[in-house]
This record gives C-alpha cells, structure tokens and sequence, in this order.
C-alpha cells in the first residue's frame, strides 16, 4: 500500500480564534441528518470535557472522524464543504481509500476529517505516523457533550486515546507523541 498526501497550500498554522470555534463545530453538524457515521474526537474532545472553555486554547484544528460504511462519506463530505465555501487544502490518500480531507472554513478554522474502514472490532485509519485505531465499542453509542457527539464513554476514550488526558500539556512536539500504543500502531 502506498500512502500519498497531496498538500494543496501551505501556510501557517496557529491556535484557532476563540470566536469562530464553536460555529465551526455546529455547522459541522450537518452530518447528522446525512446518515453519515461521524464523531468530535481528539483534541476537539479532549477540549470539550477538560477545558473550561470547552476547547484547548492552543489547538489548532477541529478533530473529525467518520465511519465509512459505504465508500462514498468522503466525496459527499468534501462537495457540501466545497459548496459552503470551505477549502481543501490537504488529501491523505493510499492506492484505493481517501484517508483525511482537510479543510480551512471561511472563518479561517482548520477542520480535519479522518476516515476510518472497517476491520475486526475496530476502526482503523492508516495515516503518516502509523495507523490509527479505535475500537467499536467507543462509537457504537455516541454521547454528547456540549451539544456535540463524541465517543462513548468518554472518560474511557480520552484514557484509551492519551493515557493521562486530565493533566494539560501544552503543545511542543508533534501531536502523535500524546497518543497511547493502544491508540496509534506503529
């Protein structure tokens, strides 16, 4: 398999504006209606349950993952994107499945989308630094935080994603050095 990523403009990447976060996220929840198999994760959860704010101050996109089921989630997400006024601006891609979109919202707000297949129990989702997993039994009933879907229970997914996710640390490295062995195969 061979993995390629296609990005398509570069340019700096800094902590989201405070303002524009939380609009970005529930326009996202267009999905909802779509039947397309979606959830906040990562940072973006991360944020949601531990931080105050209900974001972390330094992060610098929101974090979706979806479900392919069907093959078709990825070109349906990036035309009504497209259509919004949202840009692609980066493709991860292997010889047969798109693997992330991501896009920059007219607000100026990073949103990521990975898509993950299928295989055994769990979700899987090959990406640069490995392949990411997560099992079924945190999406097969998604709770909501803030008004926002995210895995279930939470608590248990932030534990499985990040190990001690109660203890802030700001960002220094690169964000697949916060992820579990569990989390992120190598």
């Amino acid at each position: 398999m061979t993995l390629e990523v296609i990005n398509l403009r570069v340019f700096d990447i800094g902590p989201m504006n405070e303002k524009f976060v939380f609009p970005e996220m529930d326009a996202i929840q267009f999905l909802m209606p779509m039947d397309i198999h979606y959830w906040f994760s990562a940072g973006t959860t991360l944020g949601l349950v531990r931080e105050p704010k209900g974001f972390i101050e330094w992060d610098t996109d929101i974090d979706i993952e979806i479900y392919v089921q069907n093959g078709k989630e990825p070109e349906r997400i990036k035309n009504i994107l497209e259509d919004k006024g949202y840009e692609l601006f980066r493709i991860m891609k292997d010889d047969e499945n798109i693997i992330q979109y991501a896009f920059i919202s007219p607000s100026g707000i990073i949103i990521d989308f990975y898509f993950y297949r299928k295989v055994d129990e769990e979700l899987l989702c090959v990406c640069e630094h490995g392949t990411l997993v997560m099992p079924l039994r945190y999406i097969n009933k998604l709770e909501l935080i803030r008004g926002y879907l995210v895995p279930s229970p939470v608590k248990d997914y932030l534990t499985f994603r990040y190990g001690d996710w109660e203890t802030p640390i700001k960002k220094d490295r690169s964000w697949d050095t916060y992820i579990t062995k569990d989390g992120l195969r190598r």
